[in-house]
Formats: structure tokens, C-alpha cells, sequence
């Protein structure tokens, strides 16, 4: 007995924060107001508030909401309530406080506890407030903690969310180290889960979001648990049984099955919960009929007996999703593993990388190490020989952005998927690749940037495959923006067009990044027309279909069927009790914010069409996309099968095109041509003329240019079916 208490107790002390001061800070810097609002525990039932806030119009509403800030959701639309959440409120005080009435700063423990502006004031037009809340309401551990949540600001003397930012720890501000793990369902109900653990402090945090895949009711009630074991490779269409994940994770040996159980375990009491009874310890999940709006069926919770790595650590092991209304038989899974940290590089010309982007999961700021770029910190006035360093519009290759000619349009342009708030001075202010307009303030000395609105994750925005334009007098460098093309856990493949219509490249890019679980898979498209004299061409529906295309037949009743392995449903009929399961709302539900709720195959649904030019056309579209519903290995893959594209909508949208994907590599060896600037004519021409007749334009891929004082540097790889490169051109 002595043993089991002496263990209790040092179980117990790994929770303690003697000591830990408890502060939490939401940043804000967006249409044009900055600052933070710091919260501070000063005892069990006190918490200071703090507001410095500059740029503020007028008397401001101002409430915490229960979810984190989206990162790679639109500027106008991560702060309301469908991304945001509702307001915070534990207690329900909407129901059982006379909120209505009663809330107000004489009364505010009648106040939901996230109404700051009932329970304190609003946030008065100087933006300065420092006020202390003693109802106990405002935690920054347990059960209840804010910490994780999110702060939104309201426009004056309207109820609109205006401007917000995540509470996150004082000591994940200051360095501490961050774990996030994730778990991702599939069928037959799908979603993404994290949990997030900063190194030295107690409690997790625990939030997603679970829908069902094809239509159905939305079902509340579902029983939730960390299992022992990682469920293998068919976890994704709902293989979940014991054998497959094991029982409940706990290694304190609760007695789960004695009749007080549910007694012992409850969200107030912990400790006799088992470590994986997320149930018990939090309550029960619901399961979303439909993904969208976001914040409906969310949940976010904060677990204090949850460890994710190290001591009774969860990495590795599984969450289990039961049936509805407390069901014990398992409906869904996925194994829980550290969350990616997706990782962009500018690649070298002769040196260090001009830039490093990563952001480790949605929720995070993305990270700019800016390399052996010099300091952007510089005057307001950019001038000629000042440093400029430009997200490019264009994706895949350097294009034309580095030219910067009298005919360069958008494609060329500074990239800018949200148009930019006119009149304000932070960073939404700027075109969103503006990255030494928005940021040259903030970058370091060391040239390390941490940013909120420049995503590498976002499904439906990302920089990924874009070009890195830098600017220093009269020199120009250009260099794509690349995931990680080579490594023991990268696969790449490619649909490469030659034949028919088309030709050019889909490229398709996918890392195991924990070893085993696959990650995102970039996509990089870069095809034209062969024809000089064909006009430009939009709308064009493309699929990954389950069958391999054939030369020299065409693509109709060849490639088969979309690729769709985990049966989403299209609804191409209404649901009737013989088929109840027919999803009648894919076609808005299948988004790029909802990826799981698409077929695999289906590329127009989770990323939108196509837009066709011809090789000559010195701005023809390229675009570049993540998709987290595309595996290119394992059962799942779709390598061996094919990419179709089709015609315009215009045009009947039948099939026209399509090509097998197969596997690719690129060479280790560089490539170097230079060119004087009067000949450079267009890319895809370019790579035409100094390839010869030895390497087809298909194997070449251009990851650098420098231009200056007439000459254009072009640094190129080869592609091929091995790492040994083609013969030099």
C-alpha cells in the first residue's frame, strides 16, 4: 500500500506548477490594431486582464470564443463564430445565470465567462484596460482553461467579429517547446483531432471536429478513447476492432469495470478516470451531419492527467471514435502521431537557401528563416537598392516573375489570394506575398520571422510551389518554393501529358513524416497546350481515375471510374431506404476546407478547375495546392492510375485528356545555362531550346534563376524514373 500511495503521490507531482506563473497572451496585429491582451492568475479565484492595444476606433466589444484561430482560413472570415466558435461558456449562463438581465461589471459572475466586455467593460477607444475578474471564472489550467481559446474583438456598436488572435501560454510565447499530435479519420466518419502539449506546463489541450462522410443525421454521444495500439493501414475505411487497436490505454490499471466507475471518473475527478477514458474525463463527442460551418460540433477541451510524449506518453497509439448515444462498438479511428511540420525551401543558386517557410499544423504560426538573405529592416521608402523579397504569384518554376518585363501580368505578380485592407498598416494591409512590405518590422537580426497570415498548410492558399522573388539593386534571384523532393520517406510521382492535347506535368509530392503516417501531398501543376495557336482555355474539371491510361486510346471507358477507395458518395441519386447513405449535399460539402468529404480522385471538388494556355503564352497558368485526402503510397496509392483532365463546361466537359501516374526522381546534379536577357523568350521555350533533342522538356524541372545586367543564370535538375541523372545538356 505504501508503494501504490508513494506512487500516487508522484504521479500527482508531475501536475504541480509551484512556482509556474500562469499567463496566458493574445496577440493581436490585423486591420490595423496591435498589441496583446495578457491574462495573469494572481490567486485560486483572481485573474488580472490587461489590454495594450494600439489603433482601436472606439469603445470595442470583446469576448473569448472557444476555438483557436484557424491560421489558413481567409482574413475576413477566422474571426466569426463558424470559424471561431461561440462565446465561452461553461457554466451555461445563458441558461442558468439570467445572463440576459443580470450579466453586467457589478455583476459578472451572471456572465458567460467568456463576455469580457460584460464582465469588464468594453475595451475603451485608447485600447489601454487593466482590470482584475474575481469570480473564478477565468482559469488558465484545468478543465476550464482559456488558455488555447481565442480573443475576439467586436467592430463599435455592432455584434461583428472584427479582429481576434489564439491565448496562447507566456511560455510557449517565450521558447518552450511544442508538441502537437494529430489524428485524422477517414470513413465512416472523418475529422481532425490535435493535442498540444508546451513543455513544462500541465494540461492539454485537446480540440476537432468529426463529421460523417455520407449523409446522415448528426448523431451526439459518441464515446471517445485513446487505445493501446496503432490500428494498421485499414484504419481509413473503419477497421477499428481490438485486435486492430487494442483496448483502453491505462497504464495506472483503473478498475474500468467495477460498478463505481462512473462514479470515480468525471471531468471534476480525474484521477479515477483511466488516461485514455477520454469520455470520462471530458464527456462525449458529436458527430456532424454536414463539415461546414466549422465551428458546429466542434469541441475543445483541456485534459490534466494526459501526457503526450515521454511518462505514460499517447504518441503512436490510437483514438477510437464509438456509435452514437454512448454505443460501445467502435465506428472510427486513426492512429494518434506528432502532427507535420510542413517545410517549404527556396533552394540554393550556389549557396544557403534563400528561405525556409514551415508551419507545424494550421494552428501555428508559419516560420520564415530568411537564410543568406541580408536584413529586410529597412526604410519605409524602398529604393532601388534596397532589398525587396516578393511571394510570386506564379507556382512550379520561376516563369517570367523574374524578367519582370513590360508585358509581366498577374501570373507574375505579388500573390495576393485576398484582396488587401485598404488604410492599415499591418500586415493585412499588404498583398499577402508582400513579405518585406508586410514584415520588414518584424523580421530579427538573425533574419527569423514568426507570422500568422502566410499559410503553407492552406487548402485552398498556400505559398507552397510559388516563387521566391529577391531584389537587391539590379540583381534579381528567383527560386520556387519546394516541398522536399528526395529523402528515404518522400514519394513522388507525376501524370506527365505528351501524347494527346496537352503536355507538361502534375507533380505530386507526399513525405511519412513520422516514419510510418503519411502526410500532406503537395501538387504542383504545370501543363499548356502543344499547339501555339490554341487560345486559353478555363474550367476544366480534373480527376484521379482508378485505371491507367493506355497509348494511344483514348481516355473514355479506358481509365475507368474516379479513384474513390473510402465510397463517398456523389449523390447522383436522392437517398430512399434503399440506399439511405447517398450523400445529396457533395457537391457543396466536397471543399477544400473539407477534404475528407471528396472522393480521393476528385481534384476539382477539393482544389477547383483548371485553366489551359499554350506553351508560347509568357503567362500561362501554374498552380500549386496541399491535399490531405491523397495517399502515393501504400493500399491506398494512386500511383498506376491516372490524371484526366477535361473540357471546358463550356464545351460539354467530357474527357480530352489523360496520363499514368508514375513514379519520378529528380537528379542530384545541377544544370546551369546562361542566356542573354534579349533572348530569353518564354520558359517552357527556353527549356525546349537548351534540352535538344537529348532530354524531353518534361524531364526538366528549373529551380533557380538570377538575372542581372543582361544575363539570365537558369539553374535546372533532371527528371527520370531513377536518381542517376540524364546526360548533361
Amino acid at each position: 500500500m505504501k508503494i501504490l500511495c508513494l506512487f500516487a503521490c508522484l504521479f500527482a507531482l508531475c501536475y504541480q506548477t509551484y512556482g509556474l506563473k500562469k499567463q496566458a497572451v493574445a496577440r493581436i496585429n490585423a486591420r490595423g490594431i496591435t498589441g496583446t491582451i495578457t491574462f495573469t492568475e494572481v490567486d485560486e479565484n483572481t485573474t488580472r486582464i490587461v489590454a495594450n492595444l494600439q489603433g482601436l476606433s472606439g469603445n470595442h466589444g470583446w469576448h473569448i470564443h472557444e476555438l483557436p484561430i484557424d491560421q489558413t482560413v481567409s482574413p475576413d472570415l477566422q474571426c466569426l463564430s463558424s470559424w471561431a466558435g461561440p462565446h465561452y461558456d461553461p457554466l451555461n449562463a445563458r441558461a442558468n445565470l439570467n445572463y440576459a438581465t443580470d450579466c453586467s461589471t457589478s455583476n459578472p459572475s451572471s456572465c458567460e465567462a467568456g463576455d469580457l466586455a460584460g464582465r469588464l467593460g468594453p475595451l475603451p477607444a485608447n485600447g489601454q484596460l487593466d482590470a482584475m475578474d474575481t469570480t473564478g471564472n477565468i482559469d488558465l489550467d484545468g478543465f476550464y482553461s482559456i488558455v488555447g481559446r481565442s480573443v475576439v474583438i467586436h467592430q463599435v456598436g455592432t455584434n461583428v467579429n472584427f479582429e481576434c488572435g489564439s491565448i496562447i501560454s507566456q511560455q510557449e510565447l517565450d521558447g518552450a517547446e511544442v508538441t502537437i499530435l494529430q489524428s485524422v479519420l477517414v470513413s465512416p466518419v472523418a475529422g481532425r483531432m490535435y493535442f498540444k502539449q508546451v513543455d513544462g506546463l500541465p494540461g492539454i489541450q485537446i480540440w476537432g471536429k468529426l463529421y460523417h462522410v455520407n449523409d446522415s443525421e448528426p448523431s451526439e454521444r459518441h464515446n471517445w478513447h485513446i487505445h493501446r495500439d496503432r490500428p494498421g493501414e485499414d484504419y481509413r475505411v473503419g477497421i477499428c476492432g481490438p485486435s486492430f487497436a487494442g483496448p483502453h490505454y491505462d497504464p495506472t490499471n483503473q478498475p474500468a469495470g467495477a460498478a463505481n466507475y462512473s462514479q470515480r471518473c468525471t471531468p471534476k475527478t480525474p484521477e479515477g478516470c483511466e488516461i485514455g477514458d477520454l469520455t470520462g474525463k471530458l464527456g462525449a463527442v458529436n458527430v456532424a451531419a454536414i463539415p461546414a460551418p466549422y465551428a458546429t460540433d466542434s469541441f475543445f477541451f483541456t485534459d490534466s492527467r494526459l501526457n503526450l510524449t515521454g511518462f505514460q506518453g499517447v504518441v503512436n497509439r490510437s483514438v477510437v471514435v464509438h456509435i452514437a448515444e454512448g454505443g460501445s462498438n467502435r465506428l472510427s479511428c486513426a492512429p494518434l502521431v506528432e502532427a507535420e511540420n510542413l517545410t517549404l525551401t527556396a533552394y540554393p543558386i550556389g549557396g544557403q537557401p534563400l528561405a525556409i517557410i514551415s508551419q507545424y499544423s494550421r494552428y501555428q504560426n508559419t516560420i520564415i528563416s530568411l537564410g543568406s538573405l541580408p536584413s529586410l529592416n529597412v526604410p519605409d521608402d524602398l529604393g532601388s537598392d534596397n532589398p525587396d523579397l516578393t511571394v510570386v504569384a506564379a507556382a512550379i518554376g520561376p516563369n517570367e516573375a523574374c524578367l519582370l518585363d513590360e508585358d509581366a501580368t498577374a501570373a507574375d505578380s505579388t500573390y495576393s489570394p485576398y484582396t488587401p485592407r485598404s488604410g492599415v498598416s499591418t500586415p493585412d494591409g499588404y498583398d499577402l506575398g508582400d513579405l518585406s512590405g508586410a514584415y520588414k518590422d518584424y523580421i530579427t537580426s538573425n533574419g527569423y520571422l514568426s507570422v500568422s497570415d502566410l499559410p503553407v498548410f492552406g487548402a485552398e492558399t498556400t505559398v507552397s510551389g510559388r516563387t521566391l522573388r529577391y531584389t537587391y539593386g539590379n540583381r534579381r534571384t528567383c527560386v520556387p518554393l519546394l516541398p522536399p523532393t528526395s529523402g528515404a520517406n518522400v514519394t513522388t510521382v507525376r501524370a506527365s501529358f505528351s501524347g494527346r492535347d496537352v503536355a507538361g506535368n502534375v507533380f505530386f509530392v507526399q513525405d511519412r513524416y513520422d516514419n510510418v503516417e503519411t502526410g500532406s501531398t503537395f501538387i504542383l501543376v504545370d501543363i499548356y497546350y502543344l499547339d501555339a495557336n490554341r487560345q486559353r482555355t478555363s474550367r476544366h474539371n480534373w480527376h484521379v481515375h482508378s485505371l491507367p491510361a493506355v497509348p494511344e486510346q483514348e481516355c473514355t471507358g479506358v481509365i475507368g471510374g474516379h479513384y474513390n477507395p473510402f465510397s463517398v458518395s456523389l449523390g447522383t441519386m436522392a437517398a430512399d431506404a434503399m440506399n439511405p447513405a447517398v450523400n445529396s449535399n457533395y457537391s457543396k460539402d466536397c471543399t477544400g476546407n473539407y477534404q475528407l468529404r471528396c472522393e480521393s480522385g476528385d481534384m476539382t471538388g477539393k482544389h477547383g478547375q483548371l485553366e489551359i494556355a499554350t506553351f508560347s503564352d509568357k503567362n500561362r497558368p501554374t498552380f500549386s495546392y496541399v491535399d490531405n485526402n491523397l495517399e502515393l503510397g501504400g493500399a491506398y496509392s494512386i500511383a498506376g492510375r491516372s490524371l484526366g483532365l477535361h473540357l471546358p463546361s463550356s464545351e460539354g466537359g467530357a474527357l480530352f485528356d489523360c496520363a499514368t501516374i508514375t513514379p519520378f526522381y529528380t537528379s542530384d546534379d545541377l544544370i546551369t545555362v546562361y542566356t542573354p536577357e534579349s533572348e530569353y523568350t518564354t520558359r517552357t521555350e527556353f527549356v525546349k531550346k537548351v534540352s535538344g533533342d537529348n532530354i524531353p522538356p518534361n524531364d526538366v524541372l528549373i529551380v533557380g534563376q538570377r538575372v542581372s545586367n543582361g544575363c539570365v543564370m537558369t539553374v535546372m535538375r533532371t527528371l527520370g524514373e531513377t536518381r542517376e541523372p540524364i546526360l548533361p545538356m
